[in-house]
């Protein structure tokens, strides 16, 4: 993703994670669907960017405090779009 995320924005995220097999063996046939399993979505607001990770926050206060905080590299979005 190369778009610039505007601060205290609500966003919903695709996104890829990496995952682990848990030390099972398994067929180069089976590989492939087993890896298919590490999409994931995330609705959060943009707080920032550092060294090439983005940091979202699912909760917030009215008296400036957030929560929820999840940091995600930008090279593992595959598309956000903003929400109201």
């Amino acid at each position: 993703m190369k778009k610039k995320l505007k601060y205290d924005k609500k966003y919903l995220i695709n996104w890829v994670d990496s995952s682990a097999m848990g030390g099972i063996w398994c067929s180069y046939e089976d590989l492939h669907s087993l890896c298919d399993t590490g999409h994931c979505q995330t609705i959060g607001w943009f707080n920032s960017e550092q060294n090439g990770m983005l940091a979202f926050h699912s909760q917030r206060s009215r008296t400036g405090q957030c929560g929820g905080t999840m940091a995600i590299p930008r090279v593992a979005i595959l598309k956000a779009k903003r929400i109201k």
